[in-house]
């Protein structure tokens, strides 16, 4: 149900291959679950990975942060236009 809090979902898991290497397997079941409700809403997906003490747990709550300030100003920019645009750059 949309907006109900408490309820995660593990959309990909990691298992290990005949060679004991670790494989991302997408759960599309879990995935459907979670999306449950949200069938005419845009959504997006951000995956943050790094090393242990790398700062992804700070660079999603700025995120966060910035989305409830945003919705806080206005509800109706939301509804109309993109909120952030994430691009992805290379790093040399």
């Amino acid at each position: 149900m949309p907006g109900e809090s408490g309820n995660t979902k593990k959309i990909i898991e990691f298992e290990k291959d005949q060679d004991e290497k670790p494989v991302a397997v997408f759960n599309n079941k879990a995935l459907d679950e979670a999306l449950e409700g949200f069938e005419n809403v845009p959504i997006l997906v951000i995956c943050v990975t790094g090393e242990f003490r790398s700062g992804k747990s700070f660079l999603l709550n700025l995120l966060v942060t910035y989305l409830n300030h945003l919705n806080k100003v206005s509800k109706t920019t939301l509804a109309k236009k993109p909120i952030l645009s994430i691009c992805p750059k290379r790093v040399n």
